[in-house]
């Protein structure tokens, strides 16, 4: 399949009239100015800190709650696959959402339609009628939506903030998900306990109501300029995909990345599903807490340097240096069944990947 293009007299014609602009002149529409853009930016990040502190009680409550009703690693890891398969297959499709829509209206649609998942796991648990099955379909939903957040967020960023603050922009969205990590597992470890996966449920659906109501309230992000590229692809939801994976591949250096993070989110993924039944079979939910805090404060560390650093001028070098040490510490958890261990190499862990995840947003973004 080809992409159409405009005949050469069509293009001089759109030119003339100011409809478009050349690849040189166009450039991301800032808002007035770079600290309005700051504010703004902060504002969303603010409001999805407060929906990943919502989701971290969930997240955690659900996952404890099928291997206590269950005791199986297999539907536990199905759960964890529910999660995360909209984003494999979904994403090109928020992508292309992502684009055609206002970036606050794409943001306020993802927490809308995930903060209504979590409103069903709470109606579901407390009126007694939730089934360990059900999570795999519910996390299906929730994650359908969340996909749509990250491109959306993603480029909204690009709008508000300066090209040579993007390393840092990323680093607090990076910071903004180790902050959760921290208080979050801790936290619902305790509530877990106390009020149960329902009332739980009903905080995180509060949450994404609030994020969704910062942005609908405070937050107004400008439309970007189309280039001529970006004419030639609007179509159909096909041919806007078919042409962004075009744009990849045609730039190697961009492809060997994406490739290199689908392996090391494949391999990942192979160890994730273990680590609730490694730590529960030898010990209890408050430690599963505990452990998720600690590794939550590496995650903290890493974004803070992150943040004030921003990566380097050669951000590649530094994105492979820190997968290296993050995957190094990974290996020897599987040394031995140690709770110190565990803790010090998951600490460490932590902290190298916003360092991976900040220069590889960065390098997208650019």
């Amino acid at each position: 399949m080809y992409l159409q293009h405009p005949s050469p007299g069509k293009l001089l014609k759109m030119a003339w009239k100011g409809k478009i602009k050349t690849v040189e002149q166009s450039q991301p529409v800032q808002v007035k100015s770079s600290s309005q853009g700051m504010r703004v930016f902060l504002t969303i990040w603010f409001g999805q800190l407060v929906s990943l502190v919502g989701s971290q009680l969930t997240g955690f409550a659900l996952g404890v709650w099928v291997y206590d009703q269950t005791r199986s690693v297999l539907l536990l890891a199905l759960v964890q696959v529910a999660q995360q398969a909209p984003y494999v297959l979904l994403s090109p499709i928020a992508g292309v959402f992502a684009d055609r829509w206002n970036r606050r209206t794409a943001m306020i649609v993802s927490d809308f339609g995930a903060g209504l998942a979590v409103l069903t796991v709470g109606g579901l648990y407390l009126s007694h009628h939730l089934q360990p099955w059900m999570v795999i379909p519910i996390n299906l939903w929730m994650a359908a939506f969340n996909t749509l957040m990250w491109p959306s967020f993603t480029a909204a960023t690009t709008l508000l903030v300066p090209k040579q603050h993007y390393g840092r922009a990323n680093g607090f969205v990076q910071l903004g998900e180790a902050l959760p990590q921290i208080a979050g597992p801790a936290l619902a470890g305790a509530l877990y306990v106390a009020i149960h996966l329902g009332n739980m449920a009903l905080i995180d659906f509060a949450s994404y109501a609030f994020s969704a109501l910062l942005m609908l309230l405070f937050v107004r992000i400008p439309n970007p300029e189309r280039s001529i590229q970006a004419l030639e692809a609007k179509g159909s939801i096909w041919k806007e995909m078919r042409f962004g994976w075009d744009y990849i591949t045609s730039r190697k250096n961009l492809l060997a990345l994406l490739i290199f993070f689908m392996a090391a989110n494949f391999l990942s993924g192979v160890m994730s599903p273990l680590i609730v039944p490694l730590i529960l079979d030898n010990w209890d939910a408050s430690t599963l807490g505990y452990i998720s805090t600690l590794m939550g404060v590496g995650m903290l560390g890493g974004t803070l340097v992150m943040s004030a650093w921003g990566g380097g001028k050669r951000k590649i070098y530094t994105l492979l240096g820190a997968a290296l040490l993050s995957d190094l510490f990974l290996s020897v958890v599987g040394l031995r069944v140690s709770l110190p261990l565990i803790a010090i190499c998951g600490v460490a862990i932590m902290f190298f990947g916003p360092f991976t995840n900040a220069c590889s947003q960065a390098i997208w973004q650019a």
